[in-house]
């Protein structure tokens, strides 16, 4: 048996790079991202940034904030069903 693997990573850090996530997006050729959060964060509005810059690019979003901490297999499923059922690309 043969195979071939092959996963670029891109790693970036600094501040305020929320604010310039939707560029990062939009060069990955992703239309639909899923962010993936918990109603604590949402209500805090620390998605705010990445939203808006989201919205710069003109990139669709769905949030889904039923994420408790060390989420359960049935959390994952849940977010996959909402995933496929949103027809979303990508994964925030």
């Amino acid at each position: 048996m043969s195979y071939s693997y092959f996963m670029p990573t891109r790693v970036l850090c600094g501040n305020k790079l929320s604010d310039q996530i939707g560029e990062v997006v939009q060069e990955l050729g992703v239309q639909k991202i899923l962010i993936v959060t918990d109603k604590g964060i949402q209500h805090a509005r620390l998605l705010e940034g990445i939203v808006q810059s989201l919205l710069d690019v003109k990139l669709d979003y769905e949030i889904y904030n039923e994420v408790e901490p060390n989420p359960s297999s049935e959390t994952i499923e849940k977010g996959t069903k909402f995933l496929k059922e949103h027809r979303l690309e990508a994964v925030l």
